[in-house]
């Protein structure tokens, strides 16, 4: 419903759509009042004329008409891992959550089972690089998604980069169906049901436009009059070089607004 939905929106909006192509690059119009992005389609290359191009995902067409840009911390040049999300169904919510509840200390908000998982690489069944699991809700009630798989040290602007980051992701959600179901209450009787169509990239080049959105501009809830979205998410940093991860959050009842961007797929400098 939520993919009509956006096509429903597209039509009344009088978007002309192209779907299976690829922006492979991009040229100077003559009299220099725009560009033309090349995509690269099963037909052949097809040529589009630009006034205004979109700077989301991994900017590959903004950087292409020379928009200067970031790309990792600046300190040694790493950015974050991606992960392949995965959904299990045939999950026991109630077993699941009597564990909690007699394990308090083994769940905090959408993520935890850090014995389990510790007890598990003691004993060699799980060699992962992340230090939990982290579980989200979807419509169904006994289905649940799985944020847990990551592959570091690659960069989502290099293909092979990706591409050896997908090859070693598909690999993990093995290990970790296997941990749920020989270890953890609610996941015996579970199994995969699907994994992502590719692996998930968080962070890769950031356009630098006329302002840099930093995260402590996010925790001080500070506002613009160019606001184009509003939002409470927590931002999290994961570590670059191994596991780890660092949240900060909005204190309640504090709401923020962004500036220039509805999303941020980078680390925010200044984080």
């Amino acid at each position: 419903m939520f993919k009509l939905s956006l096509l429903e929106t597209m039509d009344e909006s009088g978007v002309r759509m192209l779907f299976h192509s690829f922006a492979s690059g991009a040229l100077s119009l003559d009299d220099g009042s725009g560009r033309r992005v090349v995509f690269e389609t099963k037909s052949g290359p097809v040529v589009v004329d630009a006034g205004v191009m979109d700077g989301a995902g991994d900017g590959d067409v903004a950087t292409a008409c020379g928009a200067p840009y970031e790309i990792g911390r600046h300190e040694d040049g790493l950015v974050q891992p991606v992960t392949l999300m995965f959904r299990v169904a045939d999950f026991a919510r109630p077993d699941s959550a009597d564990y909690v509840r007699e394990h308090p200390d083994q769940w905090r908000g959408v993520h935890g089972l850090w014995d389990l998982i510790e007890e598990a690489r003691t004993e060699g069944e799980l060699r992962l690089p992340g230090e939990d699991v982290l579980f989200f809700a979807t419509p169904r009630p006994r289905e649940i998604a799985v944020n847990s798989t990551r592959v570091n040290r690659f960069l989502g602007s290099n293909v092979w980069d990706l591409t050896r980051a997908e090859y070693t992701a598909r690999r993990q959600p093995a290990q970790i169906d296997r941990f749920l179901r020989t270890r953890v209450p609610g996941f015996e009787d579970s199994y995969v049901v699907q994994s992502g169509t590719h692996v998930g990239v968080r962070e890769s080049r950031r356009v630098l436009g006329d302002y840099r959105l930093t995260g402590h501009d996010i925790l001080a809830a500070r506002t613009s009059p160019d606001v184009v979205a509003r939002g409470a998410h927590p931002f999290d940093v994961h570590n670059p070089r191994g596991s780890g991860t660092v949240s900060r959050g909005l204190r309640r009842g504090v709401s923020t607004t962004s500036r220039g961007a509805a999303w941020c797929r980078g680390t925010p400098s200044g984080c």
